[in-house]
């Protein structure tokens, strides 16, 4: 029975993380808009939302994922384009920036502004 108990702790402790990081991310976003929101452009603020909504959809994946995992129909796969995967982590990589107070370099922001 041991190890069986402990394969679901460490099934739950990996559940725990994969939803933790994007409520953390949403927390430390949200706590900066609150602490300054006047020191902010509009341009920050929509970034730092849209940052925000992206980790919520990050943890409601994380839910569906868990969600399919107990289903009993098989998955189906599906091509992807590779902007849909690299976007979210650019947007990301933006926020830590900005929250950091690291300046973007000129010759980098064309990997950073992303087109919708």
């Amino acid at each position: 029975m041991k190890p069986l108990v402990f394969a679901v702790g460490t099934l739950t402790s990996g559940i725990a993380h994969e939803l933790n990081n994007p409520l953390n991310n949403i927390s430390i976003t949200l706590e900066a808009l609150m602490e300054d929101f006047a020191g902010y452009t509009d341009e920050q603020k929509l970034r730092m939302l849209d940052e925000a909504y992206v980790q919520v959809e990050r943890a409601s994946g994380t839910v569906r994922n868990l969600l399919d995992f107990t289903r009993k129909e098989h998955p189906v796969f599906v091509s992807t384009p590779v902007r849909k995967i690299v976007e979210p982590a650019v947007r990301l990589v933006q926020n830590e920036m900005i929250l950091a107070e690291i300046p973007e370099e000129e010759e980098h922001k064309q990997y950073f502004v992303m087109e919708r």
